[in-house]
């Protein structure tokens, strides 16, 4: 992680579980790391959960 300009992804599955776990990291981490959280649910939905 020595990129300024990278982005970091984890994909999971949309279930309130892991919503509710990404939710939990605190904010300014996030966007320290540049880490997005991508939720995709069974009929291929996608939400995105943006640091910033």
């Amino acid at each position: 992680m020595e990129e300024d300009d990278a982005i970091y992804a984890i994909a999971v599955t949309d279930i309130p579980q892991y919503y509710n776990q990404c939710k939990q990291i605190k904010r300014w981490l996030l966007q320290n790391l540049n880490i997005y959280f991508i939720f995709v649910s069974i009929d291929k939905d996608v939400k995105i959960l943006i640091p910033k």
